[in-house]
């Protein structure tokens, strides 16, 4: 159900604490993001969520993690909505800022090359976005951006998008756009036993 049922930090945030503290995963990682793209509409996962109720769930969550290890560091909101800032927007204006300790976004073309796509600019406007609700000193991950070439959904062939994904990693360098980026699955569908 997600944020917007009234007790789902008592669900998740428990789970959450023992995540941080497992030994096994923070000899890997200190790392760690909120739930998925709340700002995409997902009926299954009562999304879009509430931005109000989503930075209620954010401050929750950021402070029972912190007192389980206060040297996580907590990416967030691990927004899908580059192009279309208007849920990114709402989030940073109501406080959710103050509980995350870098901004985590997602965001694609689908077909265009990067610049085609003007991502350069639309990451911008993310940089702005944050300097005017005071967290201009928080990092920046790109932890899902790409460009798929399989199934129905193949936008690119496997040429474009070695060359857009080598395209956007140097753009992210030269505009100083974000302070790391994750490629999202270089085949997303497809049959399992192809690859």
């Amino acid at each position: 159900d997600g944020p917007q049922n009234s007790n789902y930090n008592e669900i998740f945030n428990p789970y959450a604490a023992s995540i941080v503290n497992d030994p096994l995963v923070t000899a890997v990682t200190n790392e760690f993001t909120m739930l998925n793209e709340p700002d995409l509409d997902n009926p299954t996962m009562s999304k879009p969520y509430d931005t109000e109720q989503y930075v209620a769930f954010s401050k929750s969550l950021y402070e029972d993690v912190k007192a389980e290890n206060e040297d996580a560091f907590i990416w967030g909101p691990v927004a899908a909505g580059v192009m279309n800032r208007t849920w990114l927007t709402s989030f940073l204006e109501k406080g959710g800022g103050k509980y995350i300790d870098g901004l985590d976004i997602h965001g694609y073309t689908l077909k265009e090359s990067p610049e085609e796509g003007g991502l350069v600019n639309h990451i911008k406007k993310i940089h702005t976005l944050m300097e005017k609700n005071g967290i201009s000193d928080k990092p920046i991950f790109r932890s899902e951006y790409g460009w798929t070439s399989v199934g129905e959904s193949g936008y690119t062939d496997e040429y474009e998008q070695a060359y857009y994904n080598i395209r956007m990693l140097f753009l992210h360098d030269a505009y100083n756009l974000c302070d790391k980026a994750a490629s999202y699955e270089l085949v997303d569908g497809g049959e399992e036993n192809e690859q």
